[in-house]
């Protein structure tokens, strides 16, 4: 009796310890797919407040220190700024006017900025267009 109580284990401990195995797989791929997730988060996130500083530079830099006469030049038409130089170094030691461009077979991420005048107002409408989404900022400056 005890060979035949012998011979059942044996197959049913491998058994067992296949289905343990796969159960530790199956937590340890669960727990590296959240991480990897929480990392992409990570990085998409930190990308998403560079974008939203650049464009809060761009539009003081418009706003502050660009004079209305330059801005009123551009009226009427669609300028980009390539993806290169969307870094606060070109906002900090170039002028905006410079590294606007009038082209507009630019590869994604880009800048387009367009420039409305009614009376002594400009409406200066900035877009960040990115491969699957787009951040719009529209800003008023006055001849004051």
């Amino acid at each position: 009796m005890r060979k035949l109580n012998n011979n059942n284990s044996k197959g049913s401990i491998l058994v067992e310890t296949l289905i343990a195995f796969s159960i530790l797989i199956l937590i340890i791929n669960t727990f590296f797919m959240c991480r990897s997730y929480y990392f992409k988060e990570t990085i998409n996130q930190e990308d998403s407040i560079k974008e939203t500083l650049f464009l809060e530079a761009l539009k003081n830099e418009i706003y502050y220190n660009q004079s209305f006469e330059d801005w009123e030049l551009t009226c009427n038409k669609e300028y980009y700024i390539e993806n290169e130089y969307i870094k606060m170094d070109f906002i900090k030691h170039k002028n905006i006017l410079e590294i606007m461009k009038e082209e507009s077979q630019i590869k994604k991420p880009y800048i387009k900025i367009n420039t409305i005048k009614t009376e002594d107002i400009l409406e200066v409408n900035i877009i960040f267009i990115k491969e699957y989404s787009s951040k719009k900022i529209k800003l008023y400056k006055g001849n004051y």
